[in-house]
Parts: structure tokens; C-alpha cells; sequence
């Protein structure tokens, strides 16, 4: 079997589109002696932004953007880059590999491409699962903490090197061969499109979120005078709170029904802890809300709709 370690650079990764602009690879036996290493450069079509929103400051990357510029766009690569990861009694490698993936399955998409299946091993979940850590550790700490020699990050295929002697040093450390790694810690171990599709849901799901957020926002805006024609000692004057998950599966009728609410006297509150009164759905599990509010009123949403709709 051959092993194929990997890693991808992004000229930006705007709305978590990763553009990639190089994929770079070591190749080896079963025992890690080098067959090649590369780095296929590849021109993202797209602007580079390297900036790190934590510190403003840009990751360097290891060649001339004009060599990004120079080369080709992704398709051109597509069927060599197709071939090396699918190639027979292959096993692919890499660190924080859900990420690299993403990546690829992305640029395939971008350009009408199909994603293809490999199965890889994750080096940075092996490193997390072997110590028993609560954090994962990036590939830097961990070159460093192995006294290895440092090449030159953010160029793929220095990276991918680097992931690989990584690799070795911890079954070294832990006297574990691979196949045993992997029967430890089967979370290492998985398929390339069965991880797209797990991402690709994960990203609707945030994005969803994220419009609901923002179109949640109208429920606290504005005012409507509560009115005693609508008087019900129930909800008079107390704080009502929504758990995300009804403004996730009920937000339409949250907001057509909102001067309802608040004509009742109710104050729509976004904080736990002032609530009077908590609202939650089928299948929420209501424990952890009673340790921020013991004191509150918990009421599932449906019959929260039948004492409000009661009240006409």
C-alpha cells in the first residue's frame, strides 16, 4: 500500500469556500521512504485574502502570488489531482483533514466537477485522541514539540511533509503501528465523500442559523402597548423566552403572531436568565435551562400556541 499525505492552501476562504491555490503531496511506502513530493500550484481564480480575523495579520504563503496567478485554474489539474488520490491500495493522510476536504469538495463543485471517494486518516484527530486532550494542537506545536526539522509552512507539499514525520513520531512515541492506530481510534479513520456530505449539511445548518439570527432580530424590535382587552394573568407582564429551536422550526409564526404576544403584556426577552417564562420545543432537553432559570415557568410551544390562541 502507499500512503498520500496532503495538504491545500486558499488564496481566501470567504463564507467558508476555501479557493484553493495549491495542493501539495509527499508520497510513500508503507514504511515512509519518499516516492515524490510535489506541489501542484493552481490559480484560484479569485482574490488572495490572507488575513487572520483574530490579529489583521496575513498567513505568508510559500511562493509569489504571481505564481498562483501564472498557473492554471483548477480544472486543468483536476484529473491528475482525481488520479493520486484514488489511485488502487492508496491510503490518504492529512492534518485537520476535514478541512482539506471541504476545500476540495468545494473547488469540484465551483467547477461542475464530481468529488471523488479515498479514504484518509486524520493526523491531528491521532494526536488528540493519543495524549487524551481536551484541545487539538496545530502542526507548528507539534514540530516543535518533536524537535523536528521546519520547512516551509503554508507551501503544501512542506506541510504535507511535515505531517508525515509527525505521523511517524507518534506511533514511534506510543509504540502503535497504523493499523493498530486506527483500530484504537476508528474516529481517525474515514471516507472522503461521506465527510463532504456531513460538511456540506453542517454548513446549510450554520447558514440557516445565521438567517434565523438575523430575521430573529424583528421579533425585539419595535413596540406594540399591551391592551387589557386582551388581559390574561398567564402571560401579563412576564419575560418570555424562546429556546433556539423554536425561533429555528417556528420563527414564520413567531413573527406574524408577534403584536399578538405583546398585546398579552408579554415581554419578549433574549436572555435565559430574566425569563419569567421559558418556551421550548418537542425533544429539547430542559435541564441545562433550569440550572441558568430554576425559577422560570417552562412550557412546551404547542401549548404555548393554544393558551395564546385561546385568548383571541
Amino acid at each position: 500500500m502507499n500512503y498520500l499525505f496532503f495538504d491545500t492552501e486558499c488564496a481566501n476562504c470567504l463564507h467558508g469556500e476555501g479557493k484553493i491555490c495549491s495542493v501539495g503531496y509527499v508520497k510513500t511506502d508503507e514504511s515512509f521512504n519518499i516516492l515524490r513530493k510535489k506541489d501542484i500550484l493552481i490559480d484560484p481564480s479569485a482574490p488572495f485574502l490572507l488575513g487572520n480575523a483574530k490579529n489583521g495579520e496575513g498567513i505568508q504563503l510559500g511562493y509569489p502570488l504571481s505564481r498562483f496567478r501564472y498557473s492554471h485554474t483548477f480544472p486543468f489539474y483536476y484529473e491528475e489531482i482525481k488520479r493520486l488520490f484514488t489511485a488502487p491500495d492508496t491510503l490518504c493522510f492529512g492534518f485537520c483533514i476535514h478541512q482539506d476536504i471541504g476545500f476540495l469538495d468545494y473547488t469540484c463543485s465551483r467547477y461542475g466537477l464530481p468529488f471523488f471517494s479515498f479514504e484518509y486518516v486524520d493526523i491531528q484527530k491521532l494526536d488528540k485522541a493519543l495524549y487524551g486532550l481536551k484541545d487539538y494542537r496545530g502542526l507548528d506545536t507539534l514540530v516543535e514539540t518533536f524537535g523536528l526539522a521546519r520547512f516551509t509552512y503554508h507551501r503544501s507539499d512542506d506541510d504535507a511533509l511535515m505531517s508525515m514525520e509527525v505521523l511517524q513520531k507518534l506511533l514511534e512515541e506510543k509504540n502503535l503501528g497504523l493499523s493498530q492506530a486506527i483500530a484504537k481510534f476508528p474516529m481517525i479513520h474515514g471516507e472522503s465523500l461521506s465527510l463532504a456530505k456531513n460538511l456540506q449539511e453542517r454548513r446549510k445548518q450554520k447558514e440557516k442559523q445565521r438567517q434565523i439570527r438575523k430575521a430573529s432580530k424583528a421579533l425585539f424590535e419595535g413596540k406594540a402597548l399591551p391592551s387589557l382587552s386582551y388581559y390574561t394573568p398567564f402571560f401579563w407582564g412576564k419575560n418570555v423566552y424562546f429556546k433556539p429551536t423554536c425561533l429555528y422550526f417556528h420563527l414564520d409564526y413567531l413573527l406574524k403572531n408577534r403584536d399578538r404576544f405583546l398585546v398579552r403584556g408579554m415581554h419578549l426577552v433574549e436572555n435565559l436568565s430574566k425569563a419569567d417564562i421559558v418556551i421550548y420545543d418537542r425533544g429539547d432537553s430542559i435541564g441545562k435551562l433550569r440550572e441558568v432559570n430554576g425559577k422560570a415557568t417552562f412550557l412546551l410551544f404547542n401549548h404555548f400556541v393554544k393558551k395564546v390562541e385561546k385568548h383571541q
